[in-house]
C-alpha cells in the first residue's frame, strides 16, 4: 500500500485544506470561478476515467493515483504567485489535487466524501446546466 504513510491527522488536514481553497474560490470574480470550474470538472473526470474499471486494490491502481498525485501537486507548485491563494489558477490546480488526493483510497471513505462532495458541489453551483450537459456529453457521462 502506497499510501500507508497517510494517517487519520492528514485526512482532516485535507479536508480543512479543502474547505479553506474552496472558501478562495468564493471570493473570486464570476469569471474566474466559471474558469476554476470548467477546470476542475473537467480534470477530475479524466482522472476518474483513467483509473475507471481497475481492480482494486492493485499495483497499477496505485502507480497510477500516485502520478496523477504527483502531476497534480507539481501543477499547483507551479502555479505559486505573489497572488498567493487569490490566483484563480493555484485554486484551481490545488481543488483537483485535494479531489485526486481524497479519491486516491487510503482516508477512509468518510473523508473521501466529505473531500469530494464540496468540490463537486462548488463546481456544480458555478456552472450552468447547459455546461455541466455539455461536459457530460464531452465525457460520455
Amino acid at each position: 500500500m502506497i499510501f500507508g504513510l497517510f494517517g487519520n491527522s492528514q485526512g482532516k488536514s485535507l479536508l480543512k485544506e479543502t474547505i479553506r481553497t474552496l472558501e478562495k474560490a468564493d471570493e473570486l470574480s464570476e469569471k474566474d470561478k466559471k474558469i476554476v470550474a470548467k477546470y476542475v470538472f473537467s480534470e477530475t473526470i479524466k482522472a476518474v476515467k483513467e483509473i475507471e474499471g481497475l481492480p482494486a486494490p492493485s499495483s497499477k491502481l496505485d502507480k497510477i493515483i500516485l502520478k496523477q498525485i504527483n502531476q497534480a501537486t507539481k501543477k499547483r507548485q507551479q502555479a505559486i504567485s505573489k497572488l498567493e491563494d487569490k490566483d484563480p489558477k493555484w485554486v484551481k490546480t490545488a481543488l483537483v489535487e485535494s479531489f485526486l488526493l481524497a479519491n486516491c483510497g487510503k482516508f477512509g471513505e468518510k473523508i473521501m466524501w466529505s473531500t469530494i462532495t464540496p468540490i463537486q458541489e462548488w463546481v456544480r453551483q458555478n456552472l450552468s446546466d447547459k455546461e455541466i450537459q455539455k461536459f457530460e456529453k464531452k465525457f460520455g457521462l
